[in-house]
């Protein structure tokens, strides 16, 4: 439903933009591209890293901004106007969410805001609003000395199509990380490990259909035996790519990296193997984002459920997934637990080089550029 948005009340977009990202965060920035008078879903950036309340008016880098070698407002500005163009917008709206109270003094980062809204200018982008909400009150970073606004006058905000349900928080970086298991099912889950030549031969000779039966079942019905065989296999690369196919696009999918992978070991080439390479990569492809959320929902599952020895390479895939997804500081945390458990696994590495670069896949971007009204916001 095309939700709609007053321009003279901020409080519409301090009500919209924790829906357009499935939550609310903390010390981020939410970033709504607008392509003509439509918004679509956000874009979480973290804040440059500074003192609550403060000027901010030096700006330390931190791990997973757009761009970790950011060192001052223009820098961090100048990134978000770089991926709000190459989404191919028009235009911008910006909430920061600082996590602390704003009392009455100057709003947090404000030089990077004042930053970001002089190189919106120079680069023809139209800022449609700029907002803090803290803890306390939200504030008008173009009208830094008008009073704060009390929270509460979000409250029942429900006329116009948007919808006040509250959708929690957002959880980002290692905070998106499954809980490990306890030492005690690591013990139980290890003896099972050893004994994997006794259990149901379709879960270990066919982890295409295994993964494919795991992900037609809910996660709560699967048996740790089911998961020592997802864990397990994943280990080797020839069958992560097969498991990750399926993820992607289901069983066919997996049998036909299967057959690739044979064809490249009898000849030397194959166009599948070039084209899974491009879809790793984020370079070409378009998954369902729907199959990725539920791939990404049942490999959480499995890595809350993953001994220590294991982690590796269930975490490297949870990463790709988050990754594919558009959540890049949750995948970022996942391939840094990943590496630390193995600093020299191929795929953990594969995908850090893909984050490093801050490369977004390209169907994400497509999504951002989908001209259809569905979750969409009007402005009028």
């Amino acid at each position: 439903m095309t939700q709609i948005i007053r321009t003279s009340d901020p409080r519409r977009f301090l009500t919209l933009a924790p829906q357009l990202a499935g939550g609310t965060p903390s010390d981020s920035a939410l970033v709504l591209p607008f392509m003509g008078k439509r918004a679509w879903s956000a874009i979480r950036i973290d804040l440059p890293a500074g003192t609550c309340g403060s000027d901010c008016s030096v700006l330390e880098p931190q791990a997973d901004c757009i761009d970790p070698h950011h060192a001052t407002a223009i820098d961090w500005a100048v990134s978000i106007t770089r991926t709000v163009k190459d989404l191919g917008a028009d235009g911008l709206a910006v909430v920061v969410y600082p996590g602390c109270d704003l009392g009455i003094g100057a709003l947090p980062f404000q030089t990077a805001l004042e930053a970001l809204m002089i190189d919106c200018e120079m680069n023809g982008l139209g800022v449609v609003t700029a907002l803090v909400a803290g803890t306390d009150s939200w504030g008008d970073y173009r009208h830094p000395e008008s009073a704060r606004g009390p929270l509460a006058e979000l409250d029942g905000i429900v006329e116009d199509g948007i919808d006040s349900v509250d959708p929690g928080r957002l959880l980002t970086g290692a905070e998106a990380l499954p809980e490990a298991p306890s030492q005690e099912w690591c013990e139980e889950q290890t003896d099972l490990l050893s004994s994997l030549e006794d259990v149901t031969p379709v879960l270990f000779d066919d982890p295409v259909h295994a993964v494919g039966m795991a992900l037609e079942c809910a996660t709560d019905e699967l048996t740790d035996t089911h998961i020592a065989m997802l864990t397990t296999q994943v280990q080797r690369p020839v069958v992560r790519d097969e498991m990750l196919m399926t993820m992607i696009g289901g069983e066919g999918e997996g049998y036909r990296t299967r057959a690739a992978a044979l064809e490249w070991n009898a000849c030397g080439q194959s166009k599948r193997v070039e084209e899974e390479a491009a879809l790793i990569m984020g370079m070409a492809g378009s998954p369902e984002r729907a199959r990725i959320r539920r791939a990404l929902e049942l490999w959480t599952h499995v890595a809350s459920r993953t001994v220590p020895e294991q982690e590796a390479a269930v975490y490297a895939v949870l990463g790709w997934l988050h990754w594919a997804i558009g959540t890049s500081s949750a995948a970022d945390a996942c391939v840094e637990r990943a590496l630390a458990g193995d600093p020299d696994h191929g795929f953990a590495r594969i995908v850090a080089s893909i984050l490093d670069a801050g490369h977004v896949p390209c169907w994400v971007v497509d999504a951002f550029r989908d001209r259809s009204p569905q979750d969409a916001g009007q402005i009028v």
